[in-house]
């Protein structure tokens, strides 16, 4: 697959005439290429900005911005530049100019944003002789009978990497090792065997919260935030306490033993402490302010009509979640309030729960390789099981260890053998 997006890569140039010749040293290449990649735009705005309000007053380069205003404002010079800078790009490669990685990279990323752009390597091809034609004054002609590159203009071309394999969530219990065998009721999980709290499902806290908005959420929202700016933390306090009443009320969205009154106040009021101690707590809020920044920064790109996530912009995102994690880790000891949870959490066990529920909404946007790599620094690698590659695929139950086969869209799967329940995280497409 990587080999066929090179070939993909170097079909962009194409339409050139000649080729793009490299700098003569890897600092004079690195400039190049920069000034390449800003160029067009540039004179694009320029353009448009200068076209005379008669256009009888129009030079031949005005007249052809004018007639392609349209297709100007909304593509630009893409594909003209797009062609001028792979071929100085791959040039710099072959002299041996700059990280291969590095550039190829890039060049991925230029052809992915081309897909989005032109449907097809014709209108590609008439957009780059448009370009030609308005960079040349106005009279650039296009070039006859150029043959079409076969390769498949919508070309998978690895920005996001392979994706990840199927992953089946495994509810292992870490106060007496069973495995979840019945289906859950509510986001929180409960153990089989023991009846302890062991995991946490996102897809059913989702689907518990869609619903329509609590009554006053807004106002709600309104008042919390004019709380924290005052400094007042009594009244945020019991303002979040009246939020999470509200919450414990939605079905499906917390424990099934939040109709017990004990258990719910001690909820509501762990909740409330522990999320009022994060937000009044300097250092808790500078890690907060991290993590966002840092989910923002991530890549995402189309892929089948499926949003993934490009590699290199994740790591940072676990860094960041990690620490904020710890600091509220940390809070919650320092302040005892762990032990003031109705299911008897454990530091380990928060944890634990933190980390699933970061997880599950990631995995289907991953590639295997950072799938593989944020499980493990995760500490999940054993919760969530990978299926083999395919269409239709086995996969041993966790249970009895009968082969299961697992069709293409599954989203859990019982086994035919024990009735042990396989909740799929990262779906088979």
């Amino acid at each position: 697959m990587v080999a066929d997006a090179h070939s993909w890569i170097e079909a962009l140039t194409f339409v050139l005439a000649k080729p793009v010749a490299p700098a003569d040293s890897p600092e004079r290449q690195a400039r190049l290429l920069d000034k390449l990649a800003r160029e067009g735009t540039r004179f694009v705005e320029d353009a448009l900005a200068s076209l005379p309000g008669d256009p009888g007053a129009d030079s031949a380069r005005h007249a052809a911005v004018r007639k392609h205003r349209t297709e100007l404002t909304r593509a630009g010079l893409a594909a003209y530049d797009a062609a001028r800078f792979t071929s100085a790009a791959l040039a710099g490669l072959r002299a041996g100019h700059g990280d291969p990685d590095a550039t190829w990279h890039r060049l991925r990323m230029l052809g992915h944003a081309l897909q989005r752009t032109y449907r097809s390597w014709a209108e590609y091809a008439a957009a780059y002789d448009l370009g030609r034609a308005v960079l040349a004054g106005g009279h650039a002609r296009a070039a006859a009978d150029r043959a079409l590159p076969t390769v498949a203009w919508g070309l998978d071309l690895q920005v996001a990497g392979p994706k990840a394999r199927a992953r089946y969530r495994r509810s292992r219990c870490p106060h007496c090792g069973g495995i979840k065998e019945l289906p859950s009721q509510t986001a929180y999980v409960y153990c089989d065997f023991c009846g302890e709290l062991c995991d946490f499902d996102f897809e059913r806290a989702q689907a518990a919260s869609g619903p329509a908005e609590l009554p006053g959420r807004d106002e709600l929202e309104r008042r919390l935030a004019r709380a924290r700016a005052a400094g007042d933390r009594a009244t945020y306090r019991r303002l979040q306490a009246q939020q999470y009443a509200q919450l414990a009320t939605v079905p499906g969205l917390t424990s099934p033993r939040i109709a017990d009154p004990a258990y719910r106040d001690a909820w509501v009021a762990f909740m409330a402490d522990s999320v009022t101690a994060f937000m009044f707590d300097d250092e808790a809020q500078r890690l907060e302010a991290a993590y966002q920044a840092c989910c923002a920064a991530v890549v995402l790109i189309e892929v089948k009509q499926q949003p993934r996530v490009v590699p290199a912009s994740f790591p940072p995102v676990i860094d960041a979640f990690l620490a904020r994690g710890e600091r509220a880790t940390a809070l919650c000891a320092e302040l005892g309030l762990l032990a003031g949870h109705p299911d008897r959490l454990t530091p380990a066990m928060w944890r634990h729960l933190e980390r699933s529920l970061f997880v599950q909404p990631w995995l289907p946007m991953l590639d295997e390789a950072t799938a593989q790599a944020t499980l493990a620094r995760l500490g999940l690698t054993a919760s969530f099981d990978a299926a083999p590659p395919g269409k239709r695929t086995r996969l041993p139950c966790h249970q009895c260890g009968a082969s299961l086969e697992i069709v293409a869209g599954a989203r859990r799967v019982t086994c035919e053998h024990c009735g042990h329940r396989l909740e799929l995280v990262t779906r088979q497409r």
